[in-house]
């Protein structure tokens, strides 16, 4: 059976930020913050087990016009590993519709829709 979910995510989209290295690695506190409050958005919206395989992601990204789709796209995926998704590789995720829509700061959100076949012998 085709199972679908949707939850329209309270944040400004963000871009996952290129890896630094200054000895080690280095993370940006702010996309680590960023990161937790959307991951706590995402726990109170996805009851399940992380999915091994979604048939389709759609994610539609509102807010002001900075950063590369791509990037903010991976932020997200990041995001869903281990809590709606088991891993980001193409074999659980074979299928993405991404797109961006202008909108103030204060409109900013990040629209998710996951689609997957339920197994029967669940």
């Amino acid at each position: 059976m085709l199972r679908t979910a949707d939850v329209c995510i309270p944040v400004i989209p963000k871009s996952a930020p290129r890896p630094r290295f200054k000895g080690n690695a280095y993370n940006d506190p702010r996309y680590k913050a960023w990161k937790a409050n959307f991951r706590a958005f995402v726990s109170e919206w996805w009851l399940l087990k992380p999915l091994n395989h979604v048939n389709l992601l759609c994610c539609h990204f509102y807010g002001p016009a900075v950063g590369d789709l791509d990037n903010k796209l991976k932020a997200v995926l990041d995001c869903l590993v281990g809590q709606v998704i088991s891993d980001d590789n193409v074999k659980v995720v074979p299928f993405v519709v991404t797109r961006w829509f202008k909108s103030t700061k204060a409109d900013a959100h990040i629209y998710l829709k996951v689609c997957w076949i339920e197994d029967e012998m669940s």
